[in-house]
C-alpha cells in the first residue's frame, strides 16, 4: 500500500517505491536481468547504470513483478491520496497496469474530492472494469458514532445537530470543532458555533500546544514526506519516541509499520507552515546529508541555502537532468527553477541557459505559455547574440505548436544573423526556419541547403542539431516525391538513440510515421505513429502528446477503422485544448470533419470545418485553410451538389500551388468528378493531366489509382467507354497495392457505371453489390445510399438473403484458412468487432456454427447449393 504526501508530488517514483517496498528482493530475482537490474535502481536498492533509465523498460519490469505476485493469489494495489501520485510513479503504473490482461490484479485507489487525477483507473482498466464511488459527507447517525468512538463519549443531540451543519458532515472538521467546543465549551443556541473558515487554524492550534522537541520531531516528519522511524530519528539525531509518543496522544501522528503516520495530510502541512523559516533550513540541511538519492539530496539542498550558491545550482542541475531521464518531466521543471533561484544573479550566461533549459522542461509537462513567458523574457534581456538566437528557437518552436501564425517564422529568421560565427547554431536556425515555412516550399529549400553546408564545416556536431537537418532533408525529399535514403534514415535513428532531442514531438522519428504514412507504407506508418504515442507518454512529455497523436485518426481511416480514428480525433482534440495549442485543435478540427465528411455526418462536418477555417482566417493560416477547403467540397459531392463541391476543391488545388506544394492530393479525383458532373470537361481533362503527372513522379499506388480513376471518368464522358474499363481496372490493380478500403470502393462505384454503361450488367451489379458492402462496413453513409441506388439502376435483382456478400466471402475464405478474427480484420483492413459481427451472419446464412464447420463446407466436405454463393469471382 502506498500513502503520498503532498511535499513528495515534485519528488521521482516514490508512489512506486512504497508500493513495492514490502516485496522482497527474491521475488524479483526471476525477473529477465534488464528488468530486475531497472525496478532495483528504481526502487534505490541499486545503484543505476550510467545509461538513464527507460520508462518501458521500467514499466515493463513493474508489470512482470506484479504478474509474478499475482500467480500465487490475488493482488490489489492499494493507494490513498491517489491526487498526490509523483508523475512518474503515475506513468509507469498505467503503462504496467495496461498490461496485465488476465491477471487477477486490482487497484483501489482514493483521492479527495476536486483533486486532479494523475493515474486514470477508466483509462488503464477500461470502463467496465472500473468502479468509482464518490464518499459524501457523513450523516447525522453516522458522525455521532465516529465522534462518540473517538472521543469515549455520546453527545448532545443538539450539538450533534449544530456540528453537523457547521462541518458539513466532513468527519475532520467535526473532530477538530469537538475537541475545540471541549476546551471551550458549545456557544448558547442561536450562537455561531466558532469554527474557522481555514481548517489548518483548526490544527494549528492544537499543534502550538505540543513540547518543543515533539514539534521538531513532527518537522523532521513532515519534510521527509512518508519516513520511516528510524529515519526521522536519524535526522533529528536522538530517539524520537517519546515524541511520537506524544504525537498519538493528540491524534496527530502515529506509528504504522515502522512508519510516520499523520492522522491527515493537514496536520504536516500545519507542523511546516508554523515552523520558523531558521527552524525549516537547520532540518533541510540536516535531511541533505541524509538524503538516499540525489535528486531528494539536492531539493533539501536548496531549500537550506540561505542564498544563491553556484554548487547547489549545479547540483540541482544535474538532478533535475536524471529526473528528467527517468521520465519526470514535473520534477525536472520543478528542479530547474530550483536551481536558477539558487543560480547566483551576476551569473547572466547560466541564469539564461538554465531559463532556455526549464522553459523546455516547461514545454514538456505541458505548460506550454509559461515556457514561452520565460523565452520572451531572455530574448528581451539577454546581451549575448548566440543566447537570444537559442531562445529565439526554443521559443519558434513552441509558437508553432501554439498558434500555427507566422510569429515561429519571424523568430526563426531573426536568429539567423544572431548565429553567425557559429556554424552550428547557424545550421540549427536554418533547419528550425524550414521547418517552420510550411507556406513556402522554395523557401523551404533554401533554407534547408544552407542549414547542411554550415553542418558540413562542424567536425563533431550535436547529434540533436545533426538529427534535426537529416529530418529536414527527408523531409523535402518526402515532398519532392523521393524515395527515402535508407542510409540517412539509420543515420537519424542512429543519431537519436544516441542523443534524443529534448521533446518527442522534435525527434526524427516522429515525422519517419507521418512521411510513410503519405507513402503508402500503413503498416510501417502505424509502427512509428504508436512509437512515438507510447514514447510521450513513458516519457512524461505531455507537450508532444498530441503531435503523437495527431496522425493516428487519418492512418484509421484510409485502412478502415473509423471508429478506432474517431475516438482517437476526439482525444487528440482534448489534449491540444487543454493545453492550448492551438495549431494541434486546427488539426484536430480537421480530422474530425474528414472522419465526418467521410461518414456523411453533414451537421457535425460543417460546424467543425466552418470553425477550422474561422480560425485559419484569423492569422492568416494558409495551411489550415488548404487541408480544410477541400472537404467542404467532398462533402457537397457526397451530398449530390456537384456545383457547389467544384469551387472549393478548385481554390483547395490553388492554393496548393500557390504554396509551391506538389504532392499528390486526394481531392483532385473529387474536383475531377464535380467537374464533370457539371458539364465542364475541359477543365476535368486539365485537371486529370495534373493529377496523372503528379501521381506518376511520386509513384504513389493511392495516387495512381485516383488518377487512373479520374481518367477512366473523363473516358467515360467522351464516350469512350473501351479507355474506361481499361483505366478502371488499372485504378482496381493500384488499389490492391494500397488498399484504402474506403478508395476501393469509390473506384467500385465508377467501375459499376461504366461496365452498365458498356451493356455488362452482371459485372456492373458485382461492382455496385461490393462498393455497398464496403460503404455500409465502414459506415458511409451517403455513398451506401448511392450504391444501392445505382445497384437498383442495373434492372437486376439485389442478392437475396441467404447469398454471401463479397465482403461477406472474402472473410470466409480467411476464416476457413484459420485465420483469427485480428489476422483476418488486419488483412482485409476491417475491425475485429467487424468481423465478429460478419462470421456471425455468414454462420447463419450458411446453416451453420463454427469454424470447422466453415472450414469443412468451404473444403469441399459439406454440399449447401441452395444456401451459398461462396464460390462467386471476385470483382477486380
Amino acid at each position: 500500500m502506498a500513502r503520498p504526501a503532498e511535499g513528495e508530488v515534485p519528488l521521482t517514483l516514490t508512489t512506486l517505491a512504497d508500493l513495492l517496498d514490502a516485496v522482497a528482493p527474491e521475488a524479483l530475482a526471476g525477473l529477465p536481468e534488464p528488468q530486475r537490474r531497472a525496478l532495483s535502481a528504481a526502487l534505490l536498492r541499486e545503484a543505476p547504470a550510467r545509461d538513464a533509465l527507460e520508462p518501458r523498460l521500467l514499466g515493463t519490469a513493474v508489470r512482470s513483478a506484479i504478474t509474478a505476485l499475482a500467480a500465487t493469489g490475488p493482488v490489489v494495489l492499494a493507494i490513498d491520496d491517489v491526487q498526490w501520485v509523483d508523475a512518474t510513479s503515475a506513468t509507469v503504473l498505467a503503462f504496467a497496469c495496461r498490461r496485465l490482461a488476465g491477471a487477477r490484479v486490482g487497484l483501489l485507489a482514493a483521492r479527495r474530492s476536486g483533486e486532479p487525477l494523475p493515474l486514470d483507473i477508466g483509462a488503464v482498466f477500461g470502463p467496465d472494469a472500473s468502479e468509482t464511488m464518490r464518499v459524501g459527507p457523513l450523516s447525522v447517525a453516522s458522525l455521532h458514532h465516529m465522534l462518540a468512538e473517538r472521543l469515549g463519549r455520546p453527545l448532545p443531540r443538539s450539538t450533534l445537530v449544530r456540528v453537523h451543519e457547521a462541518s458539513g458532515g466532513h468527519p475532520l472538521f467535526a473532530l477538530e470543532i469537538m475537541r475545540l467546543l471541549d476546551e471551550d465549551g458549545v456557544p448558547p443556541a442561536g450562537t455561531p458555533l466558532p469554527v474557522p473558515t481555514d481548517v489548518r487554524a483548526l490544527v494549528r492550534r492544537r499543534i502550538v500546544r505540543l513540547p518543543g522537541p515533539t514539534r521538531e520531531t513532527l518537522l523532521v516528519a513532515a519534510m521527509l514526506g512518508s519516513p520511516s522511524v528510524e529515519a526521522v530519528a536519524e535526522a533529528a539525531g536522538r530517539s524520537v519516541d517519546n515524541d511520537l509518543a506524544a504525537a498519538g496522544a493528540e491524534g496527530i501522528a502515529t506509528i504504522r509499520d515502522g512508519r510516520v503516520a499523520f492522522a491527515h495530510p493537514l496536520y504536516a502541512a500545519a507542523i511546516v507552515a508554523e515552523s520558523a523559516e531558521a527552524e525549516r533550513r537547520a532540518v533541510h540541511a540536516r535531511l541533505a546529508d541524509r538524503a538516499p538519492d540525489a535528486e531528494s539530496r539536492a531539493r533539501h539542498r536548496a531549500l537550506a541555502a540561505p542564498g544563491p550558491s553556484p554548487e547547489t545550482a549545479a547540483e540541482l542541475e544535474a538532478a533535475a537532468h536524471e529526473a528528467g531521464a527517468r521520465g519526470g518531466q514535473r520534477a525536472a521543471a520543478e528542479l530547474l527553477e530550483l536551481a536558477l533561484g539558487a543560480t547566483p544573479p551576476a551569473d547572466d550566461e547560466a541564469r539564461q541557459r538554465r531559463t532556455i533549459e526549464l522553459a523546455d522542461a516547461l514545454q514538456r509537462a505541458g505548460e506550454p505559455s509559461r515556457a514561452e513567458g520565460l523565452l520572451s523574457a531572455v530574448i528581451e534581456r539577454a546581451e549575448a547574440p548566440p543566447i537570444r538566437a537559442r531562445a529565439r528557437l526554443a521559443l519558434a518552436r513552441i509558437r508553432y505548436e501554439i498558434d500555427a501564425a507566422g510569429s515561429a517564422l519571424a523568430l526563426c529568421e531573426a536568429a539567423i544573423p544572431e548565429a553567425a560565427g557559429d556554424p552550428q547554431l547557424g545550421a540549427h536556425a536554418h533547419a528550425m526556419t524550414a521547418i517552420v515555412s510550411w507556406d513556402d516550399f522554395r523557401r523551404r529549400e533554401g533554407h534547408l541547403r544552407e542549414a547542411i553546408r554550415l553542418l558540413a564545416q562542424v567536425a563533431d556536431p550535436d547529434p540533436v542539431v545533426e538529427a534535426l537537418v537529416l529530418m529536414e532533408r527527408c523531409g523535402n525529399d518526402v515532398s519532392a516525391g523521393r524515395p527515402l535514403d535508407r542510409a540517412l534514415v539509420d543515420r537519424a535513428l542512429e543519431l537519436e538513440r544516441r542523443a534524443p532531442a529534448g521533446g518527442v514531438a522534435d525527434r526524427f522519428s516522429a515525422s519517419l510515421g507521418a512521411w510513410l504514412k503519405s507513402m503508402d507504407d500503413f503498416a510501417g506508418a502505424r509502427v512509428w505513429l504508436e512509437h512515438t504515442e507510447q514514447a510521450a507518454i513513458d516519457e512524461g512529455d505531455e507537450g508532444s502528446l498530441p503531435y503523437a497523436v495527431s496522425h493516428l485518426p487519418e492512418l484509421e481511416l484510409w485502412t478502415g477503422h473509423w471508429v478506432e480514428g474517431e475516438a482517437l480525433a476526439r482525444r487528440h482534440m482534448a489534449l491540444a485544448s487543454e493545453l492550448g495549442l492551438e495549431s494541434q485543435r486546427r488539426q484536430a478540427l480537421y480530422n474530425l470533419a474528414l472522419l465526418h465528411v467521410h461518414q456523411g455526418r453533414e451537421a457535425e462536418a460543417r460546424a467543425e470545418i466552418r470553425e477550422a477555417l474561422a480560425a485559419a482566417a484569423t492569422d492568416g493560416d494558409v495551411w489550415t485553410e488548404t487541408t480544410v477547403t477541400p472537404l467542404l467540397g467532398m462533402l457537397e459531392l457526397g451530398l449530390g451538389n456537384a456545383a457547389a463541391a467544384a469551387e472549393p476543391l478548385r481554390r483547395a488545388g490553388e492554393l496548393r500551388d500557390g504554396m509551391g506544394q506538389g504532392t499528390p492530393r486526394r481531392h483532385d479525383v473529387e474536383l475531377v468528378e464535380a467537374l464533370l458532373a457539371i458539364g465542364d470537361v475541359d477543365a476535368a481533362a486539365a485537371a486529370t493531366a495534373a493529377m496523372t503527372e503528379r501521381a506518376e513522379r511520386f509513384q504513389r499506388h493511392s495516387a495512381l489509382a485516383a488518377a487512373a480513376r479520374a481518367r477512366a471518368l473523363l473516358a467515360a464522358a467522351r464516350g469512350d467507354l473501351d479507355g474506361a474499363s481499361s483505366a478502371i481496372d488499372t485504378a482496381l490493380a493500384e488499389h490492391d497495392l494500397a488498399p484504402i478500403p474506403y478508395d476501393r470502393a469509390r473506384t467500385l462505384l465508377s467501375a459499376g457505371q461504366i461496365r452498365r454503361r458498356r451493356r455488362e450488367r452482371g459485372l456492373a451489379k458485382a461492382a455496385f453489390e461490393a462498393s455497398h458492402e464496403v460503404f455500409n462496413a465502414l459506415g458511409a453513409e451517403l455513398w451506401a445510399r448511392r450504391a444501392l441506388a445505382e445497384l437498383d439502376r442495373t434492372g437486376i435483382r439485389r442478392s437475396s438473403g441467404d447469398e454471401l456478400t463479397e465482403t461477406e466471402r472474402r472473410i470466409a475464405e480467411l476464416a476457413a484458412t484459420g485465420m483469427t478474427n485480428r489476422e483476418a480484420a488486419a488483412a482485409l483492413f476491417l475491425s475485429p468487432k467487424t468481423i465478429e459481427a460478419n462470421l456471425a451472419r455468414i454462420y447463419g446464412k450458411l446453416g451453420i456454427s463454427s469454424r470447422a464447420e466453415l472450414g469443412a463446407l468451404l473444403g469441399g466436405g459439406s454440399e449447401r447449393p441452395d444456401r451459398t454463393t461462396v464460390g462467386k469471382p471476385q470483382m477486380r
